[in-house]
């Protein structure tokens, strides 16, 4: 689950980060194919020709004085800078020598003293131009804020005007006031070439006949601001009232680019752009994945039982890959097990089968009475094989489950070794069997269920004395974590190299020597069953005595 919510963290930040991508290359894309800084220009050279003549011929004093201010009509992104101090590219310091406009896209602006944000936006537009001829540059903040409405047409973006509109409008009526009123329009066709865009004079009742439009118009007035008046978003016209005068000065139509006037559409289709794309990333190997599990349980279940799912690290259902391999590989083994199993029992049924038919017929065709008492005591010791062969197949059956059910009790250790091995002295016949307890105390115990460890004791006891020339011992002993159980014996012992399937159903190393001795190959199986569902483990090594050893491991509780 923790693996998941961070998949879905790290989805999300990516989905940002290519949400900014989007941005980025949408500003670029606006830049190139609208001229998105043409519009910078065109609202800004003309005020930068202002500036410069509204200075030029003033001593120092008045220079600073008038400097002031402009700062408090701009607002603080307004400065007057040394061009040594300026920390620009090599192409925009070419643009400004060249005598044309750079705009860059700089951080806030701190105030030093205070450390307080003196703007409300995390980057902003500054518009740089050289004042004449000298070595000073102005620097001027573009802060024109955006109008989000939605109406019939949808989504709306409308240009709202800030310090700087209200500065360029302020300068522009400065030209104006000292000449005759007269003299206006001859003077706005002159700036207008400056400029780059319309510069006109117009009256509250030509700029529009509708009612609330002028009511708003005549508020910005009285105010004295400056104010977009245009009801579209494809164009940005600006109008402030002259002083003492009922006349307008206007400014515009300004086209304003496609991506500006749909940068809210951009806005919602680059964010829904990232992520889709985002989410198509993390989706993708988890479909592939999902992919693969369907085409291997379609292969699993034509009955191709060597399918596997190769096993990813990074893979969010890793999980679900891993079960069907392992239900995969216990499944074929189930199978392949079952099907030795069907083969071995009709391998193992065969012969006393036979033999009980020999002597059946030989009893119908002998007269004599001995040979009949002969003949039906050996297809009595047939049918005996055949009760325990089934009995041993029961037991098998029962543990090569999975899920086998033990009923594990607190056994007293030394109590339980004498009983076990008090039943199984008396089968060693001729042949030495003895014991050995290390590291047990007397009233020691644990945690296990002694009807089948017992079972355990007497299969590997039993299996022992089978193949032992003299000797089997039986060693009993506790480590850190452990008990263990090792039988040995002395004699021929176990090759290495069929070791690794001695615990297999019906397996045998000489299959005519273990018939013989009455064993069916079922004894070892059962014993790793009962091991491995305590929780332990069973393995063969090479016996000092000379033959196999057998060690047997259970957890300590």
């Amino acid at each position: 689950m923790a693996k998941l919510f961070i998949s879905l963290y790290l989805m999300v930040l990516a989905s940002f980060i290519v949400f900014l991508f989007y941005m980025v290359s949408i500003d670029y894309l606006g830049g190139v194919i609208g001229e998105g800084r043409l519009i910078e220009e065109k609202v800004s050279k003309g005020t930068f020709m202002l500036l410069t003549d509204s200075v030029d011929g003033l001593t120092q004093q008045q220079t600073n004085t008038r400097l002031k201010e402009y700062k408090n009509l701009f607002g603080n992104g307004f400065m007057l800078l040394e061009q040594s101090k300026l920390k620009l590219s090599e192409s925009d310091l070419r643009r400004l020598n060249e005598g044309k406009v750079v705009s860059v896209e700089e951080s806030k602006i701190f105030n030093n003293k205070s450390k307080e944000v003196l703007d409300d936006l995390d980057t902003v537009t500054i518009l740089y131009h050289k004042r004449g001829n000298t070595t000073q540059v102005w620097r001027l903040e573009l802060d024109y804020g955006t109008d989000i409405s939605i109406n019939e047409s949808g989504l709306l973006l409308r240009l709202v005007s800030g310090k700087f509109s209200n500065g360029m409008m302020v300068l522009l009526q400065s030209r104006l006031l000292p000449s005759d009123p007269s003299e206006w329009p001859n003077i706005l066709n002159e700036l207008q070439v400056n400029f780059g865009m319309p510069l006109s004079l117009v009256t509250l009742d030509g700029i529009s006949q509708d009612i609330s439009k002028r009511k708003r118009i005549k508020a910005s007035m009285e105010n004295d601001e400056t104010i977009n008046i245009s009801q579209g978003t494809d164009v940005a016209t600006f109008v402030k009232k002259i002083p003492n005068s009922q006349k307008l000065l206007q400014i515009g139509p300004i086209n304003i680019p496609w991506y500006v006037r749909n940068m809210p559409l951009l806005f919602i289709f680059a964010f829904g752009l990232s992520f889709a794309t985002t989410l198509f990333i993390w989706l993708w190997p988890l479909w592939s994945n999902l992919m693969k599990i369907k085409r291997a349980s379609d292969e699993f279940g034509a009955g191709n039982y060597d399918t596997r799912i190769p096993l990813q690290k990074l893979s969010p259902i890793k999980n679900v890959t891993k079960a069907f391999n392992t239900m995969a590989e216990h499944t074929q083994r189930s199978i392949h097990s079952q099907k030795e199993l069907t083969s071995a029992v009709s391998h193992e049924l065969r012969t006393p089968v036979a033999r009980m038919r020999f002597a059946l017929e030989m009893l119908n065709a002998s007269h004599d009475k001995d040979d009949k008492t002969r003949y039906v005591n050996a297809i009595t010791e047939d049918i005996d094989e055949l009760d325990l062969l089934l009995e041993e197949l029961l037991s098998y059956a029962r543990f090569d489950q999975n899920n086998i059910q033990l009923n594990p009790s607190l056994v007293k250790i030394m109590p339980w070794i004498s009983r076990s091995m008090e039943k199984l002295i008396p089968l060693a016949g001729d042949k030495e069997l003895r014991y050995v307890v290390k590291n047990i105390e007397e009233n020691e115990t644990n945690d296990f269920e002694p009807r089948l460890i017992s079972r355990v004791l007497d299969n590997l006891v039993q299996n022992a004395l089978r193949y032992a020339k003299n000797k089997v011992k039986v060693t009993f002993k506790r480590s850190d974590d452990s008990y263990w159980l090792i039988v040995e014996d002395d004699g021929e012992g176990i090759p290495e190299d069929q070791r690794e399937h001695i615990f297999d159903a019906f397996s045998r190393i000489d299959a005519s020597r273990d018939r013989a001795s009455g064993g069916f190959g079922l004894g070892l199986a059962i014993v790793d069953k009962i091991v491995k569902a305590h929780h332990g483990n069973v393995s063969i090594q090479s016996s000092y005595l000379g033959g196999a050893r057998f060690e047997v491991r259970l957890p300590r509780k």
